[in-house]
C-alpha cells in the first residue's frame, strides 16, 4: 500500500526526500512509520533490487542522493494508472445476463478458460447457455431443454474461523448436548437462535449421531476430543489422528504447518496434515501417541518452526502475490487485457524466489507480516498448548472404526 501511496505522490510533484516523509507520517495510518520502512519501500521503488534482472523490479521513480530529491520515471503515472487501485486479481469472471446485464454470480477462471459459445452449465438449481464471453464477463441466457452435465467450480478465498467465533461455537455445542433428549429443546432453540423447525431437528439429530460415534464424548472447551480412526484410505501402519478442538482455522493452520515442519525435522519425512474450522487431522504411524503429536509444537517454539516451512507453503505465495500486486511489481497486461491468474502465479512465484535471499525485501516482509498477525492467531494457539500442557484443557481419547460425523 505504501508503495503505491509514495509513487501516486511522486508522481504528481517531485519531492524531498524529508517532505515526502513529513508528509506520509501525516496520515493516521502511517503516523508510527519508521525511517527504515520508508527508506526500504523507496529504495525497492527506485531499483535497488533491479540487478536481479528481473522486469517486475525495474525502476519506477529515482532518488538524487546529493540533493535529497525524487523524480517519478517515465511511464510510472501509466503503470499507477493500470494498477486500479490496491485490490488483488482473485481470477473470477461476472456471470451476466445477456439481455439484461444483470449480474448472477461469479465463475472461477479456470472454468471459464476451458469454455466455448454455447456450452450450457449449472449454476445453482439453473441451467446457463454461454453466449459470449469477454475480458471480464461471461454472458448468459437460460439453457432450457438442454443436458447440463458440466457445473464451475468456485473457490474464493476462505477464511479460517477466528478463535472467538470457534469457541461460541463449541459453547452452543455443550448447550445443545447437555439437554438432547429434553422435548422443549427444539423449541427453545427455535426461539434462542431463529432456526426452523427442520434445522433445530437436524442440529440435534447431527449431534445424536457424534455422540453414538464417539461413545458418547463430545468436544468441549476444556476438552480436546482425539478420535483414532482405523478405517479409511490410510497406508499399512498408519492411522488418521482427529483433533476436534474448536479453536478456528486461524489457530489450527499454523498449528498444522508447525507439526509438519517439526515432524520434517524429527523424522525426515512429510507428514500429512489437514485442517478446518472444527478440526485437525494428522496421518501418523500406529504406535505414534497423541501427547507425543502435540508435543511436536511447544508454544515457546512455534515462531521458530513457522519460519521453516511457512515460506514454502502455497499459502505464504499466496499473501505474497497479493502484496506485491498492490505494490505495483505485477503490473497489468494493458487497458481492457486481462491477465490470466496462472499467469500471475507464475510470475509471483518466479519474484519470490528473485527476491527470497534479500532479507528486507519489503514485500516479503509484508507477507510475512500477513500471514503472522492477519491470518494466524498465534496468541491463542500457544495459550490453547499450554492450557492442554498443564492439564486445563484434557485429553480424551476415542477409537472409531470410520470417522464420525463431525470428522
Amino acid at each position: 500500500m505504501l508503495a503505491q501511496v509514495l509513487l501516486t505522490i511522486v508522481v504528481a510533484e517531485p519531492l524531498q526526500l524529508e517532505d515526502l516523509f513529513a508528509r506520509v507520517r501525516c496520515s493516521w495510518p502511517y503516523r508510527d512509520l519508521s525511517r527504515s520502512l520508508f527508506d526500504r519501500v523507496l529504495d525497492m521503488l527506485a531499483g535497488r533490487y533491479a540487478d536481479s534482472r528481473i522486469r517486475e523490479l525495474r525502476p519506477r521513480l529515482t532518488i538524487d542522493r546529493v540533493r535529497g530529491t525524487l523524480t517519478a520515471r517515465k511511464g510510472s503515472d501509466r503503470v499507477l494508472y493500470m494498477a486500479g487501485g490496491t485490490i488483488a486479481d482473485r481470477g473470477y469472471f461476472a456471470l451476466r445476463h445477456q439481455d439484461t446485464g444483470a449480474k448472477i454470480g461469479d465463475l472461477d477462471e479456470e472454468f471459464v478458460w476451458e469454455r466455448s459459445i454455447g456450452d450450457t452449465f449449472v449454476l445453482g438449481a439453473q441451467s446457463w447457455q454461454i453466449q459470449r464471453i469477454t475480458h471480464n464477463d461471461v454472458m448468459v441466457r437460460p439453457g432450457r431443454g438442454r443436458t447440463a452435465a458440466l457445473a464451475p467450480f468456485w473457490r474464493a478465498d476462505k477464511r479460517d474461523r477466528g478463535f472467538f467465533v470457534s469457541q461460541r461455537t463449541v459453547e452452543l455445542l455443550e448447550s445443545v448436548a447437555n439437554r438432547l433428549r429434553d422435548p422443549a429443546r427444539p423449541q427453545e432453540l427455535r426461539a434462542s437462535h431463529r432456526l426452523e423447525p427442520e434445522a433445530a431437528g437436524e442440529l440435534i439429530r447431527y449431534i445424536e449421531g457424534q455422540r453414538a460415534a464417539t461413545g458418547g464424548k463430545l468436544p468441549r472447551r476444556d476438552r480436546l476430543l482425539v478420535e483414532v480412526c482405523r478405517g479409511g484410505r490410510v497406508a499399512p501402519g498408519m492411522r488418521q489422528v482427529i483433533l476436534h478442538s474448536f479453536w478456528g482455522g486461524a489457530v489450527h493452520r499454523p498449528l498444522g504447518l508447525a507439526l509438519a515442519a517439526a515432524w520434517e525435522e524429527r523424522h525426515g519425512e512429510v507428514l500429512d496434515v489437514f485442517h478446518d474450522d472444527g478440526c485437525l487431522l494428522a496421518i501418523v504411524p500406529e504406535d505414534f501417541g497423541v501427547r507425543e503429536l502435540l508435543a511436536l509444537a511447544a508454544p515457546e517454539q512455534i515462531e521458530e518452526l513457522l519460519r521453516r516451512k511457512l515460506e514454502n507453503t502455497g499459502f505464504f505465495g499466496a499473501q505474497f502475490r497479493v502484496a506485491a500486486q498492490a505494490a505495483l511489481l505485477l503490473p497489468r497486461a494493458g487497458f481492457g487485457k486481462r491477465t490470466p491468474l496462472w499467469l500471475h502465479r507464475q510470475r509471483s512465484k518466479a519474484l519470490l524466489e528473485t527476491v527470497a535471499s534479500y532479507g528486507d525485501f519489503p514485500v516479503v516482509v509484508e507477507a510475512w507480516r500477513a500471514c503472522l498477525r492477519d491470518e494466524f492467531d498465534l496468541i491463542h494457539l500457544k495459550a490453547q498448548l499450554a492450557r492442554v500442557a498443564d492439564g486445563s484443557i484434557e485429553l480424551d481419547e476415542v477409537v472409531t472404526e470410520s470417522p464420525s460425523p463431525l470428522a
